[in-house]
């Protein structure tokens, strides 16, 4: 029997039980060897594919809760910082009337001595009571959420440090 054979990648004689080329130092193996590798190479692959799924689909839920975090963060500062603020169509009390103060004045809310929260529904017939450089007062037919009819809204607009303040109350 012969104990020699030729190295695959460089041509020298080694051992028949030879792992390991002496001269190149590469390894040997057997085709039996060479085919386990190479489904162990597409298993391997296999499994990184399905890991990708994996963590693609991962990448796409935490994006999608990051979107609907900035979302609720850009909501919370609009109703924070932007709503509450009065913007009105004028910017004098001069330019002011009773029509688009009662109109600002739909849907805010008032509060009663006992905390009870009421919200205004509608105005009408909102007249003129009195008018300053800087306080225009109305009056009007008031309809709140309440149900009960028969109210007056007296309302205050006021301009003080540059801002329109609205004053609201039941008379």
């Amino acid at each position: 029997m012969n104990d020699y054979k030729k190295c695959p990648y460089c041509a020298e004689e080694i051992l028949q039980a030879a792992n390991k080329c002496k001269h190149c130092r590469e390894y040997i193996t057997t085709k039996e060897e060479n085919n386990n590798n190479f489904s162990n190479l597409n298993n391997s692959k296999n499994e990184i594919k399905k890991n990708t799924k994996v963590q693609e689909k991962s990448n796409t839920i935490n994006n999608f809760f990051i979107f609907i975090g900035v979302i609720a963060i850009i909501v919370f500062f609009y109703f924070t910082f932007i709503s509450d603020q009065n913007f009105s169509s004028f910017s004098s009390i001069s330019d002011a009337n009773c029509t688009e103060v009662a109109k600002d004045s739909v849907g805010n809310k008032l509060k009663n001595l006992f905390g009870a929260e009421f919200a205004i529904l509608q105005v009408k017939n909102n007249k003129e009571i009195s008018r300053t450089t800087n306080k225009l007062v109305c009056l009007g037919d008031v309809m709140l959420d309440n149900g009960i009819d028969g109210q007056k809204l007296r309302t205050e607009l006021t301009l003080k440090d540059g801002q329109f303040w609205y004053k609201w109350s039941i008379e």
